[in-house]
């Protein structure tokens, strides 16, 4: 039986709609996985079905969150449904050690679980290149897990966001954009969580995007 992915995913501005792209449960398929999406609902029955979890990007987290201040000029969409909901499904995920990868915004989720500031807005980091192409490099640390997966020191990534994890986040930060801004975290007393900022799911025919995926999978197929 292929292992269960729940997606938590984006919603539309007024929130009557979940939103996700394809490219989510693709990636998931072609490592070997079955991908699930899920409203913001009963996470404990969600965890007690799922094999891993995957936080999709999207919107902002509700800056208070994290002890930052709204950027007014640059604010970006805010549910406060999905930041409770995902906060909390990351914390008692990594609680049950239950294989976790985040993407763009769930990195940040992540990094806001334990103990980032979001940095509120920063430039450089929005492409205008289609989301297959990438835009930019990030050095990885040797001593990764994402090292480990890649085997790379140093990759091309596509970019598309606009806020970033700040100071205090407390495991390790895996990758740095040349800017210094944090492109991938994991933490070192789990067995799988990890966020990269970049979108692995639209770089598939990169060879290392879709080692995350299958690294993922792996972990959550051994998960229970």
């Amino acid at each position: 039986m292929k292992p269960l992915i729940v997606i938590s995913p984006s919603v539309s501005g007024n929130e009557e709609e979940i939103k996700l792209s394809r490219a989510y449960f693709n990636a998931v398929r072609m490592a070997g996985g079955w991908a699930v999406v899920s409203d913001y609902g009963d996470i404990e029955e969600i965890l007690n079905r799922a094999n891993g979890i995957l936080l999709s990007g999207g919107g902002d987290i509700e800056p208070s969150l994290t002890g930052d201040k709204y950027d007014e000029q640059k604010q970006g969409q805010i549910s406060r449904a999905r930041d409770s909901f995902e906060l909390e499904l990351v914390k008692k995920a990594a609680e049950m050690d239950m294989p976790t990868l985040g993407i763009c915004r769930g990195m940040q989720v992540i990094g806001a679980v334990f103990g980032s500031h979001i940095i509120q807005h920063m430039e450089g980091h929005m492409q205008d290149l289609p989301k297959d192409n990438v835009s930019h490099d990030i050095t990885i640390d040797k001593n990764s897990l994402l090292y480990t997966i890649t085997g790379k020191e140093n990759m091309e990534v596509n970019s598309f966001h606009h806020q970033a994890v700040g100071d205090g986040f407390e495991g390790r930060v895996s990758a740095v954009a040349g800017d210094g801004y944090i492109e991938a975290l994991e933490l070192t007393d789990r067995g799988f969580v990890l966020g990269v900022q970049w979108h692995p799911e639209h770089l598939l025919d990169r060879e290392e995007n879709i080692k995350i995926f299958k690294e993922f999978i792996k972990s959550a197929g051994r998960y229970r």
